[in-house]
């Protein structure tokens, strides 16, 4: 943590504590005591100033806001915007019902802003709803709001992996493990030519970050490096098509594919189209989507770390987390195989080699 975040954040504590009567010592005073510069002491009551807290007034000193302060230090009747780019059902995503329903045990009030794009780059928007923090959900992060937000010290938490370098909370399923581990059992089974077939949601955020864990998973078990693999978030018939004639054209012929969306089976029969005709894998995350009750039960734990997340960040502000969440991987990375061809290669090869077909990824 910078070290004006980390004097910001002592500050806060003792205002909300009521260390201080009604106004902060003098900037020489704080600066001495904290060690640094009137500069880097600035920097630190920008930010207080910014969220409310204290008042700057002249010859007068730096008041506290106390009213502000209280609020703060109580946490009650909050307003916490759900924010969803996406089209989505609200009454029927899991994801949203759980949030609102934790966000409501807490006190507070959910704002669902969802299905709306262009709100989403309205900065007039922004300037005018009063907020106390903000949840982005399934991407809906654009860096220049989410550094918007940041630098006026409301408090954001994107349920989606960001890219280094954004000073915003995140927190995600832990993609890198659970692929790690598709990677690590294909490799123990002689399958080392891989193509990770990750859908793209047209952000620059989730393409950098998915793009680099893959090329740090080839790197660690030594694998060749295919070009990127991307498909569009969009996905359609004919994005998939494209999709499965890169792959099929791809030198050396790929010997499995680790398929991250919901399209499996057309993505399967336009690769046969193609003359290729090799295992395909689901993500553990992807594969609970074929049992309900799983895959509801892991955006449940979801949905509660990206509260217990946002309550932390809304109580100390200046301070940055990112969550990666692993829950129960361990009862579906046996159901990752999804096509015939993939069952059927499994078992050839135990059979080749004394193993069991029903051993577990």
């Amino acid at each position: 943590m910078n070290k004006y975040r980390e004097i910001a954040r002592t500050l806060q504590l003792r205002i909300v504590a009521r260390d201080y009567r009604d106004r902060l010592p003098v900037m020489r005073e704080l600066a001495a005591e904290f060690k640094v510069s009137l500069h880097t002491l600035d920097k630190a009551l920008k930010m207080l100033a910014e969220d409310g807290l204290i008042e700057s007034r002249g010859s007068q000193g730096i008041w506290i806001n106390h009213e502000r302060a209280a609020r703060r230090g109580k946490g009650a009747g909050k307003i916490i915007g759900l924010c969803v780019s996406r089209k989505t059902d609200p009454e029927r995503d899991i994801f949203i019902i759980e949030l609102k329903r934790l966000i409501a045990q807490a006190g507070h009030i959910p704002l669902l802003i969802a299905n709306n794009q262009r709100i989403f780059l309205d900065a007039k928007f922004w300037q005018t709803v009063q907020l106390d923090g903000v949840i982005f959900i399934y991407s809906s992060v654009d860096a220049k709001l989410l550094n918007w937000l940041n630098s006026r010290q409301i408090p954001v938490v994107a349920a989606n992996r960001l890219a280094e370098g954004i000073s915003v909370s995140w927190v995600d399923f832990d993609h890198e493990k659970h692929v790690s581990a598709i990677v690590a059992w294909l490799k123990a089974h002689n399958i080392r030519r891989i193509v990770l077939d990750w859908p793209n949601p047209k952000d620059e955020l989730n393409h950098h970050w998915m793009s680099a864990l893959w090329e740090r998973i080839l790197k660690r078990y030594d694998l060749p490096v295919y070009a990127e693999n991307f498909i569009e978030y969009e996905l359609s018939p004919a994005n998939i098509r494209a999709q499965a004639g890169r792959i099929a054209r791809l030198e050396p012929t790929p010997e499995a594919v680790i398929c991250c969306h919901v399209f499996d089976a057309m993505l399967e029969k336009e690769l046969n189209r193609s003359g290729l005709r090799i295992p395909i894998l689901k993500h553990p995350i992807k594969a609970w989507s074929s049992r309900e009750g799983d895959l509801d039960e892991a955006y449940r734990r979801l949905s509660q770390s990206v509260w217990s997340t946002l309550v932390r960040v809304m109580e100390y502000p200046y301070e940055i987390h990112q969550v990666s969440c692993a829950y129960d991987y361990e009862k579906v990375m046996g159901t990752v195989w999804l096509n015939q061809l993939g069952r059927q290669y499994i078992s050839e090869y135990h059979k080749q080699t004394g193993g069991s077909e029903n051993e577990k990824v």
